[in-house]
């Protein structure tokens, strides 16, 4: 989703300034996985631009996505 400088930057404004709509598709896409099953948003986190995104979501979602994205990342880490 954004492993380049450039695209976190965009990614995060979309974040800050777009609809909820728009902010809701990128968290849906966000809760998805990659291709070695492991949830996009762990692997994102790892990533050093999309570790940027990760934390521009947890500050603008809503409180049902929130909960969604840190029981994915609970999964992982406990």
């Amino acid at each position: 989703m954004s492993q380049q400088k450039f695209a976190s930057n965009v990614v995060e404004k979309c974040l800050t300034f777009g609809s909820p709509e728009e902010h809701q598709l990128l968290v849906d896409e966000m809760v998805g996985t990659t291709d070695e099953n492991e949830p996009l948003q762990v692997f994102m986190m790892k990533d050093p631009f999309g570790n940027y995104v990760i934390q521009k979501v947890l500050e603008t979602c809503n409180d049902e996505s929130l909960a969604l994205i840190l029981s994915r990342i609970r999964i992982v880490y406990l």
